[in-house]
């Protein structure tokens, strides 16, 4: 599944209305059936059910088969993503600041490895022909750890914007 938004024309039409607006609103709280939808709406099953139709057809929302006499409307990805895409972006930072950590983590005992096979291997660090670890990794470790503190602060930036948005 691709992460990229496409907004085509048929995207443009499902929004092209506020009865739609509202019906991907209500299915933002949870997925709802047509009837939980028409009564929350204060609007007739027909219309309610050919804006479904309309929405389902844009890959906003999907229907839920779940064997029962019941069908459950939800929200697809796509459509989860145009009412809060400022979400994605904080997911983004904060799994790459996950990732920057893990690195830090690898490259920190890598050079830890490397410095305590140096001291154990030669003479000692104090003596004039002695071997060092290559710092290397210590400055991979410090380059990862302020990549991954740069990546939580923009997403809490990210975050402090959305609530001063709302």
């Amino acid at each position: 599944m691709s992460n990229k938004i496409v907004i085509d024309r048929d995207t443009f039409s499902a929004l092209a209305s506020d009865t739609r607006i509202d019906i991907l609103k209500e299915l933002d709280e949870r997925r709802k059936t047509l009837t939980e939808i028409s009564r929350s709406l204060d609007t007739n099953k027909s219309a309610i059910y050919k804006h479904l139709n309309k929405l389902a057809e844009a890959g906003l929302i999907k229907k839920e088969n779940t064997g029962h006499k019941w069908k459950y409307y939800q929200l697809t990805w796509q459509g989860k993503h145009l009412l809060h895409p400022q979400k994605m972006k904080i997911r983004v930072l904060l799994s790459g600041a996950g990732a920057t950590a893990a690195a830090a983590l690898i490259a920190a005992y890598r050079y830890l490895q490397e410095k305590q096979a140096a001291s154990s291997s030669g003479p000692s660090l104090m003596s004039t022909g002695g071997t060092e670890a290559d710092p290397t990794m210590l400055y991979l470790t410090i380059f990862f750890v302020i990549l991954g503190a740069m990546l939580v602060t923009a997403a809490a930036l990210v975050r402090q914007k959305e609530t001063d948005v709302i």
